[in-house]
């Protein structure tokens, strides 16, 4: 049996601290969610924004806003108790100077509106943060991405570069054999020597730490609990001589 590549890791549809914004006339005032929840009233926790920061015993359900309704497909909270609107409110003579309220909501989003793996249930090539904005890596990060990226991208699928990518994809569905353990490390050694290639034609763009020196070793495995699943570990040599290491694992 054939299995096709899982590329990064699981993706568990998380949106945590994000900013809402309150809606509507007193007393009823609503929030929108950026993403929409997944309906599970029991995933989300609802707080004020700057009442809780410093307290040390926080716990949502207590000092936590847990008064709300979800409204409009999952995509609204909505507060049915806050009694006077932002502004400036008078009551009985009195002045009220009440601020537009923030609230920080952490919620389960519906897979196929998930920010971060785009409804594949996988987060791929580009890192999101817990709310959907994209994350920056560090020169290492960056030197480690590269080279997982030319490893897994199948060599000859871009037509601007049809010498970039690896062979290992082929290896799926073949019978785990020492031709194809030999396979498998050539192919990885002629991905990072050509990623080289590639760098050396930007070399004063880049940080030493960035800068792919070689391989300093190449393993291939096979998982004691299922032979099918094969575990490949590559250590590499960056610019500044301090090594980086990668996995991947790939089902034959």
């Amino acid at each position: 049996m054939a299995f096709d590549f899982s590329l990064g890791a699981t993706c568990n549809h998380t949106i945590l601290e994000e900013f809402v914004e309150l809606k509507g006339i007193s007393p009823f005032y609503q929030a929108d969610l950026r993403f929409g929840s997944n309906l599970n009233y029991q995933q989300i926790q609802v707080r004020e924004f700057y009442e809780t920061e410093d307290n040390q015993n926080y716990n949502f359900y207590i000092d936590g806003i847990t008064d709300f309704l979800l409204v409009n497909a999952g995509e609204t909270l909505q507060f049915n108790n806050l009694l006077f609107a932002p502004g400036v409110n008078f009551v009985e003579g009195s002045t009220f100077v009440i601020p537009n309220r923030r609230y920080m909501a952490n919620y389960i989003t519906k897979t196929e509106d998930c920010p971060k793996c785009l409804g594949t249930v996988y987060q791929n090539d580009v890192s999101l943060s817990q709310i959907g904005d994209v994350v920056t890596v560090d020169s290492k990060g960056f030197a480690r991405q590269a080279v997982e990226k030319i490893i897994l991208t199948l060599r000859g699928s871009n037509l601007f570069q049809p010498d970039y990518g690896s062979a290992l994809s082929t290896a799926i569905g073949q019978k785990f054999t020492t031709a194809i353990f030999f396979k498998i490390q050539q192919t990885v050694q002629d991905a990072v020597q050509s990623l080289i290639e590639i760098q050396s034609q930007v070399l004063d763009t880049l940080t030493s730490d960035q800068i792919i020196l070689g391989l300093s070793d190449l393993s291939v495995n096979q998982d004691s609990n299922d032979p099918r699943n094969l575990l490949i570990t590559i250590a590499i040599v960056l610019g500044d001589f301090t090594t980086v290491k990668s996995k991947f694992n790939l089902r034959v």
